[in-house]
C-alpha cells in the first residue's frame, strides 16, 4: 500500500523537515536583513534583492541544517533510546523517570 513503518517515517521526517523549512525561513531571514540594511528601499527593491540571493541561500541553509537537526536528531533519539534500555536493564522493576 506504500505505507512506511513508523520508525522509517520518523527518520524521514526528521531529515526532510528542517531542510524543507528553509524554503520559508531563508527568504524571511533575507527580508529581515534587507529591511535592516536598506531601511528606505521600496517593496519592489526588497523583492528583487531577496529573490536574487534566495535560491543559493535556501540551498546553503538547507545544507547547514541537515547535519545538525536531521542526522543529529536521529542520532540523539537513538542514543536516548539506548540509554533508557541500559537504565531499564540495570534497575529491573523500576520504571525510568522518562525524558526530561
Amino acid at each position: 500500500s506504500g505505507a512506511m513503518d513508523p520508525v522509517s517515517a520518523q527518520a524521514c521526517a526528521q531529515m526532510v523537515s528542517p531542510v524543507a523549512m528553509q524554503g520559508v525561513c531563508a527568504p524571511v531571514h533575507l527580508l529581515a536583513l534587507n529591511m535592516y540594511n536598506a531601511p528606505v528601499a521600496t517593496v519592489a527593491e526588497r523583492i528583487r534583492d531577496v529573490w536574487r540571493v534566495a535560491p543559493a541561500t535556501v540551498v546553503a541553509f538547507g545544507i547547514r541544517m541537515a547535519p545538525a537537526f536531521g542526522i543529529g536528531g536521529i542520532m540523539n533519539a537513538a542514543l536516548v533510546d539506548a540509554g533508557h534500555a541500559v537504565v531499564c536493564r540495570s534497575a529491573p522493576g523500576e520504571a525510568p523517570a522518562g525524558p526530561p
